[in-house]
């Protein structure tokens, strides 16, 4: 099984365990209409180009590298590289929103 076969299965199986809590723990209906939008509507597109990204994140490291992060502990290159990645899908997901 390849690697982007991999991550949409272990989504649609969150997707599909989020949906039986719903069901058990709120006894909420499944909104079967607004999961099926949702999923057409770019998730899946999102998780199959995931590797783009990561590919034009490693493009940049090697070539536009200023080696400001290196200097760092490594515990502390984690936490920026996290919360980076986090300031950057937000601001993604607002010019969405825009």
């Amino acid at each position: 099984m390849n690697v982007f076969a991999l991550t949409f299965t272990v989504m649609l199986a969150i997707v599909l365990l989020e949906l039986l809590a719903l069901r058990h723990w709120r006894r909420e209906a499944i909104p079967w209409r607004e999961i099926i939008f949702n999923l057409n509507s770019g998730h899946i597109v999102m998780w199959v180009f995931r590797g783009v990204e990561v590919a034009g994140f490693g493009l940049l490291l090697q070539y536009a590298n200023l080696h400001l992060v290196d200097r760092l502990p490594v515990f502390w290159q984690w936490v920026f590289a996290f919360v980076a990645w986090d300031l950057s899908f937000y601001c993604m997901h607002r010019a969405h929103h825009t």
